[in-house]
């Protein structure tokens, strides 16, 4: 049965072709043994290239009589021939022979050239690697990409002034359940963020047998003040508070520090003091394993004796603020041989602070930062804080029920019966706790704040908490009270 594909020669007549020539628009012919000069007639497209592989894949793609040919294998179209592509029809019996000698040449169907299909494979190569680079950088570069948009918001524009909001941002939150102790309606976080309570005490230095330290407070007041009104300054002293070093002389709410430190001389003059300044926080260190005694000696060192700081003056090489303090009674002083040292460096030394350890009385001693864990005391008339009991206004309570019907003597309660303190579980007057006013265990005792610079007090939601918490324990230590008492004695 003849093939429907091929066309009749009626219908279109087929040119002769013969061995050594080619059809317009033909394919390369097969590679044959010898080789044909006339053969490499092969054209084509042009497409530049980078490097050394490149152009030998082109240079082998334009010797066609180099590449292997397989007349068995299937034939392949051009993706832009289509359907309408039909094997081309040769008749080798009317071609005439040619002068070379050459294998028979089978039909041939029209297929890209060769070096096409050299090029397209090498673009699809070239173009897996770049696809394959594009997929892996993707996912790492959106994070690049948000980090620079977070970058550039949260960043200020180059000459904005400083945010408002930058120190608030620093404040701890919980001072917003916290109070300034002293004060019923100013908040911690508010002094925080004004930048903490500021001493606008002025201290005059005075020695220790000076006679103006034993002088009643207004007369300092008033030799200071006078002192002003001689200069012509306009400041006052409102009071004169004895302190350890002396004086703190505490101005008037019109008066100006620095108008008062200015005259600083004239009040030096007045009360005989040794200097006048603003106060000047020491630095106060621990120094443990210090010697009682020295080897060779049977008596104890104490902290009056001047041996004692001048060692530690010569140790660190630096001037002390006050007299050292042995961290232990004097009437234990005999009986130990070791004991803790505290210190208060000049702050005009702060390298002495440095080294962690020192040679005292030819002992090494380790020294470290203070730590200050103490906290006020309550008023002893109404037991409560922020004011001392020569000051209070409250009525007297008493300490063990904070009651205001008898005083702390005539204790007398429910749950003792009149039998006294020894068989009544006390009722703390800032938490209501198990315990007297002050203990050290009360969740309520004021606390130093350094962002504050100052002592604060819980308030609000975070007091509820803590005296709910304080009345369960004084619950159930009420119930112990009472199975103890009636419980048979032995």
């Amino acid at each position: 049965m003849p093939d429907p594909r091929l066309r009749s020669a009626s219908a279109c007549p087929i040119p002769p072709v013969v061995a050594d020539a080619r059809l317009p628009g033909a394919p390369s012919p097969p590679s044959t043994s010898v080789r044909d000069p006339n053969v490499r007639t092969a054209s084509t497209t042009p497409m530049p290239s980078s490097t050394t592989n490149t152009r030998r894949h082109l240079r082998g793609a334009l010797h066609p009589e180099q590449q292997p040919s397989n007349p068995q294998a299937p034939t392949r179209r051009h993706p832009g021939a289509g359907s309408s592509t039909r094997p081309l029809a040769v008749d080798t019996a009317s071609a005439a022979p040619s002068d070379a000698v050459t294998q028979p040449t089978p039909p041939t169907l029209p297929h890209p050239p060769a070096a096409a299909s050299a090029l397209q494979q090498l673009a699809l190569q070239q173009r897996e690697p770049r696809e394959a680079a594009a997929a892996a950088a993707a996912p790492s570069s959106r994070p690049a990409t948000v980090s620079t948009t977070r970058h550039a918001r949260s960043s200020p524009a180059k000459g904005a002034a400083p945010s408002a909001k930058s120190h608030k941002n620093s404040i701890p939150e919980r001072l917003r359940e916290y109070r300034l102790l002293g004060s019923a309606n100013t908040s911690a976080f508010d002094v925080a963020a004004r930048g903490g309570l500021k001493d606008n005490r002025v201290f005059a230095i005075l020695p220790e047998d000076h006679p103006t330290r034993f002088k009643p407070y207004w007369d300092v007041r008033d030799a200071a003040n006078d002192a002003l009104v001689d200069v012509g300054a306009v400041g006052r002293i409102a009071t004169a508070d004895p302190v350890k070093t002396g004086f703190a002389l505490t101005l008037t709410r019109t008066s100006k520090i620095k108008e008062v430190l200015r005259h600083a001389e004239a009040i030096k003059i007045a009360l005989g003091a040794d200097e006048v300044a603003l106060r000047k926080s020491s630095i106060t260190m621990v120094i443990s394993d210090v010697p009682v005694r020295v080897a060779g000696s049977s008596s104890p060192i104490s902290d009056l004796d001047p041996f004692l700081a001048d060692e530690i003056e010569l140790a660190l090489d630096a001037k002390l603020a006050c007299p050292p303090r042995r961290m232990c009674k004097p009437e234990h002083l005999a009986a130990r041989t070791t004991t803790g040292v505290w210190i208060a460096i000049d702050p005009d030394f702060p390298d002495a602070a440095r080294p962690r350890r020192i040679r005292l009385m030819q002992h090494w001693c380790h020294m470290r930062p203070f730590i200050d864990r103490s906290f006020p005391t309550p008023c002893d008339n109404c037991w409560s804080f922020g004011h001392s009991g020569d000051a209070c206004s409250h009525p007297p309570r008493c300490q063990q029920c904070t009651s205001g019907a008898h005083g702390s003597e005539d204790h007398t309660c429910d749950l003792c019966g009149g039998h006294g303190t020894s068989k009544c579980v006390p009722l703390c007057n800032s938490c209501t706790g198990p315990h007297l006013p002050g203990d050290s265990s009360c969740k309520a005792n004021p606390t130093f704040d350094s962002s504050v610079n100052g002592y604060i007090v819980p308030i609000g939601r975070r007091l509820q908490q803590i005296k709910q918490a304080a009345s369960k324990d004084r619950v159930e230590a009420v119930k112990r009270l009472q199975k103890s008492l009636l419980a048979p004695s032995r």
